[in-house]
């Protein structure tokens, strides 16, 4: 029975003892002096020689577990704050401990010896997602486009065109101001990875929406690059240069051409001064601005409507740009830029294209050569005057232009299940010229402290298209139903005059109502000859059917009414918008009028709340309307490619889209976990649609069309859109690992 009781005593000690080493949990909080919690603060617990760090969650609160020894210190560093050193003595029982909040101080100058073992990779503030770079390690001399293929939730394609979260990105900006004119590819292409502080996706409803905090409508998302702080004077760039030779396969063997690309850029950055050259020149197919292309249908049988229209080919590009930034006295900040490209581009290409057709299927069958010639220029210019703290005004004139000679051979072969529908050669010349002009100026008030607000934005501008075509064919075998050899002037412009007005009037401390109203005003005129030219004769015959003169008004009033309400953690607006539009042409060729309206009446709502500062919730309802181009309205048939041809509708209706948005992020300070998700619907009423009709070779209606594939437009309805997009990201060992 002893032996019994000294086992009983036994197990009691050690378990005594084993309690006894276990130690005691240590819980705390930090904030700041407005009691607000500091999430992703740095905490490291200290006994003797020996040390562990965690960081705080997302409301501001730490554990450290098992604390053995009865005196520790802390040392707490948070970013913006003063680091602070705090010593503790426990007792000799392992009760939990659960610590005042513990407080610290904003800092008014920089951090000297703080050190941050781990960056905290990711900030959000309701339309903004912030990525900290020093968090997205990349090789040394690397583009920012480096940088942000790292990020998750972004994508960035071969040609350098990005997304986020599914959505596209618009327009960059380097330290909030807009870079080379908003050219995404200039910026992250060309500005070193190891000079940026942090990149920035903002979701931006405008600047008008930006000066009065009421925000409506389809925001476009813009990248906001932010340069460090330590590399904002002075000088910076890089050069490179380099060579190649491809190795193709042919039926002789291997083939190819040789291959080069050099390209240097200067950075200046003096605080608000900063000063841009950029220059490439290569035939690698890079190119240095956005714009510029190849651009619209060309002639002498190119490829069916709704093909690929990216560029292809084999290009040789000439660019150069200057970017401007300064602040002019303590009032006035002006910032802009002008770029030039010169590009020759050669694309041989070979399609076969299968069209599906209950009735009527067929094969096309395409080989063509095509040499491009593009001249782009951009000019953009911005200023903006603050002559005190209640004015604003910023005015922005632009100017673009583009030029392009194309020459083109190639051959085409239409097929259906019995026969050869047509068999021709064509060669085509063309050239074209757009010179862009505009100019758009916003003002904003603010008459006292409460809220109480007005601001108005005007613009106006011309778009001007100047185009020759002439294709020519030559039957093989077949007949065709285009003329042989056409010549194609077509001179258009497009007038626009827009205003946009708004007054806010506070209601109480956190509430205001907004009265806005928006009109647009556009006139388009365009003036389409086609000549053709009759076989083995000089003789040059008007065909009254390939030719047209028309013009058309699209005018629309927005009158709208806005609730907003603020809160600390989120806020909303809640509206309504009334829209009448008129859409009014006439055909001086055929004598055919357009005269359509619409009166589409919507809600509007934004909501945004914000859990802390690693988590949001956002929702967007918004509606809008979109007019008929050109060419989907003119009353003609465009016959530049023989086999398909283009009729417009000048019945056509405007399109309006009512969308519904909703967004969610999330960031762990305690995993490093990221969230993104976003899920849109769009429904559309009186959605302009392509029609495509395929006729018989023996169509008797009209012989023109006879075996044609023919391009046609309409309204319909019914039509809608849902898009869902998430993405998670989970790092391990500082994010050296990472699953996407």
């Amino acid at each position: 029975m002893k032996s019994i009781y000294f086992f009983i005593a036994a197990l009691l000690l050690i378990s005594v003892n084993s309690f006894a080493q276990t130690g005691r949990d240590v819980h705390g909080t930090i904030i700041d002096s407005t009691k607000a919690t500091l999430p992703g603060s740095s905490i490291k617990l200290l006994t003797g020689k020996d040390s562990v760090s965690t960081i705080t969650d997302s409301k501001g609160a730490f554990v450290f577990n098992g604390v053995k020894a009865t005196q520790i210190s802390l040392v707490i560093q948070s970013i913006g704050y003063e680091p602070k050193r705090i010593r503790l003595t426990f007792d000799n029982t392992n009760n939990p401990v659960f610590l005042k909040p513990i407080i610290l101080k904003p800092s008014t100058t920089m951090l000297n010896g703080v050190t941050i073992t781990e960056a905290i990779p990711v900030k959000i503030k309701e339309d903004t997602v912030e990525f900290n770079a020093a968090a997205f390690k990349v090789r040394d001399g690397a583009p920012v486009e480096d940088l942000i293929k790292k990020i998750p939730g972004a994508d960035v394609d071969k040609d350098g065109n990005m997304t986020f979260r599914g959505k596209s990105v618009t327009k960059v900006r380097v330290n909030g101001k807009d870079f080379f004119g908003g050219d995404l590819k200039t910026a992250t292409q060309n500005l070193p990875a190891d000079a940026v502080q942090n990149v920035q996706m903002v979701n931006d409803y405008g600047d008008q929406a930006n000066m009065t905090g009421i925000k409506t409508g389809d925001p476009e998302t813009i990248l906001n690059i932010n340069i460090k702080p330590s590399r904002n004077h002075g000088y910076f760039g890089q050069a490179s240069a380099g060579g190649g030779h491809d190795l193709i396969p042919t039926k002789d063997g291997i083939g190819g051409g040789a291959r080069y690309i050099a390209q240097a850029n200067l950075f200046n950055f003096n605080d608000a001064q900063q000063i841009a050259v950029l220059g490439n020149l290569n035939n690698t197919n890079t190119n240095l601005f956005n714009g510029g292309g190849p651009g619209g249908r060309q002639g002498g049988g190119g490829g069916p409507p709704g093909g690929n229209s990216n560029q292809t080919g084999i290009s040789i590009n000439r660019s150069i740009g200057f970017n401007y930034r300064d602040s002019w006295g303590k009032k006035i900040t002006v910032y802009g830029s002008y770029s030039f490209s010169d590009k020759s581009t050669n694309t041989i290409s070979s399609t076969i294209q299968n069209n599906i057709s209950l009735v009527n299927p067929s094969t096309n069958s395409q080989n063509s050569v095509k040499d491009d010639e593009t001249k782009f220029h951009r000019l953009n210019f911005n200023l903006e005057w603050k002559p005190d703290t209640i004015n604003y005004l910023k005015v922005s004139p632009s100017y673009t232009y583009t030029g392009l000679n194309t020459d083109q051979t190639g051959s085409n072969l239409l097929t259906n299940e019995s026969a050869t529908v047509s068999n021709y050669s064509f060669k085509s010349l063309s050239n074209s010229s757009a010179p862009n002009y505009g100019i758009n100026a916003l003002y904003n008030h603010r008459f006292n402290g409460h809220g109480r607000n007005f601001s108005i934005n005007i613009g106006t501008g011309r778009s001007t298209s100047r185009a020759y075509q002439n294709p020519v064919y030559t039957n093989i075998g077949t007949a065709i139903n285009a003329p042989l050899d056409q010549f194609i002037n077509t001179n258009s412009h497009t007038d626009t005059i827009g205003t946009s007005l708004s007054y806010i009037e506070p209601l109480a401390r956190r509430s205001y109502l907004e009265v806005n109203y928006n009109f647009r005003r556009s006139y388009t005129t365009a003036d389409k000859q086609t000549d053709t030219l009759v076989t083995n004769s000089t003789q040059i015959n008007n065909y009254p059917l390939l030719s047209n003169n028309y013009n058309f008004t699209f005018i629309t009033n927005r009158f709208g009414l806005n609730y907003r309400f603020v809160e600390k953690k989120y806020n909303y607006v809640l509206g309504v918008t009334a829209q009448p539009s008129v859409l009014k042409g006439y055909s001086v060729t055929t004598g055919m009028p357009t005269n359509s309206t619409a009166f589409n009446v919507s809600p509007n709502a934004h909501f945004i709340y914000n859990f802390s500062r690693s988590q949001s919730f956002s929702a967007n309802y918004s509606g809008s309307s979109n007019q008929p181009s050109f060419s989907q309205l003119q009353p003609v048939t465009d016959f530049s490619s023989a086999s398909y041809p283009i009729t417009g509708n000048p019945e056509l209706k405007p399109e309006y889209n009512n969308r519904v948005d909703f967004r969610y992020n999330n960031f762990s300070f305690e995993t490093g976990n990221i969230f993104f998700s976003n899920l849109s619907y769009t429904a559309t009423s009186n959605k302009i649609v392509s029609n495509t009709v395929t006729y018989p070779v023996n169509y008797p209606l009209n012989s023109k069309l006879a075996g044609t594939i023919e391009t046609q437009y309409l309204n319909t309805s019914g039509y809608s859109a849902l898009q869902g997009f998430f993405v998670f990201n989970k790092p391990w060992e500082k994010r050296k690992y990472n699953l996407f």
